[in-house]
């Protein structure tokens, strides 16, 4: 039957990519265009199951992550940067000195700030 062969398509993506990077045929970059001209071959050839209109879809649901993706890393960069500018580290290390005489309680204070840093993620 054609049916153990046919499921080995899906199976192979891992193989192609992790050997293809590995074996220095591709860089990773390359390793991914590779495996979603693969993937695009096999759902259409092979498993009969993609057709334009579920590529499209696939195409735009990839363009919306990738977009909200963008927009954390942009939030994030901002956010890091503003932190350094004002110079947080800063003043939470000389909080700490100011309020730890002791290894203990310096321990302690990280503990607490940890634990109120916990909460918000």
């Amino acid at each position: 039957s054609f049916a153990p062969i046919k499921r080995s398509f899906g199976i192979l993506t891992p193989v192609l990519i992790i050997g293809g990077i590995f074996s220095g045929l591709f860089t990773p970059t390359e390793a991914a265009v590779i495996a979603v001209a693969y993937s695009i071959i096999v759902g259409k050839f092979v498993y009969k199951e993609l057709t334009l209109e579920s590529l499209f879809k696939s195409c735009i649901e990839a363009v919306s992550i990738t977009g909200v993706t963008a927009l954390m890393v942009m939030t994030v960069t901002f956010f890091g940067d503003m932190i350094a500018r004002e110079q947080v580290a800063i003043r939470i290390a000389d909080g700490f000195m100011a309020f730890a005489d002791s290894p203990v309680m310096v321990l302690v204070m990280i503990n607490l700030l940890l634990l109120f840093l916990g909460m918000f993620i």
